[in-house]
Order: C-alpha cells, then sequence, then structure tokens
C-alpha cells in the first residue's frame, strides 16, 4: 500500500509539473537598428585600446559550440579600416588597428591623463 501511495505521489507531481509548463508564443520581433558601438580602455602603463564594433540582436544566434563568439561573427560585427583619433589637452593622438585581433585600434604612446579641478 505504502509503493502504491508514493507511485501515486510521483505521478500526481509529474502531471502537475507538466500542467504547469507554459506552452511557447511565437512572437514576432524587429530587427533593431544597427549601431557604432565603442568601448576604449586605457592601458596601466600608457596607451590607449579602442574596439569599434556594430550592434547585434540578443535573439541572433552569435556564439560557437565552446560558449564563446565565433571568429566569423566577430568578423561580421568588426568595424575595419575606420580612422580613429582621440583629442586630449589639445593633442590628437591617431590610433592604428591591431594585425591580429578586427575592430581593435591601438596607441602605446597616449600618456595617462590626471584629472585637474
Amino acid at each position: 500500500m505504502r509503493i502504491h501511495f508514493h507511485n501515486s505521489a510521483l505521478l500526481f507531481l509529474a502531471i502537475l509539473i507538466y500542467s504547469c509548463t507554459p506552452k511557447p508564443l511565437d512572437i514576432e520581433l524587429e530587427a533593431p537598428k544597427e549601431r557604432l558601438v565603442i568601448a576604449s580602455q586605457m592601458l596601466p602603463r600608457g596607451g590607449m585600446v579602442v574596439s569599434l564594433t556594430k550592434s547585434f540582436s540578443s535573439l541572433k544566434k552569435t556564439k560557437a559550440g565552446d560558449g564563446n563568439y565565433s571568429e566569423e561573427f566577430i568578423r561580421q560585427i568588426a568595424v575595419k579600416n575606420a580612422v580613429v583619433t582621440i583629442t586630449y589637452n589639445n593633442v590628437t593622438e591617431n590610433l592604428t588597428p591591431n594585425d591580429t585581433i578586427p575592430g581593435l585600434y591601438q596607441n602605446l604612446s597616449v600618456q595617462h591623463l590626471r584629472y585637474q579641478t
């Protein structure tokens, strides 16, 4: 009798869980407008790195099987052949494209700036 009760309870729980699972909804979303994404980083010993990419939909499959972004996807969103400059204290510096990472621009001679009040 006790085994029959446990089996009945498990069956009841399985039916309850299955019945509470919502059915997927099919929805149509407009593709987002593509925009320029700029990220920058000052390096600890001087220099600056700027990444230029295009925005992308979070609903698009972008990752390789190992969970990282695929090289093909990175090539699609990277902005290549851009002219990247920064201006600080009336000085303008050009950043050059990185040879191995598409969309990455760098200048190792940019000096750290101190905040002035």
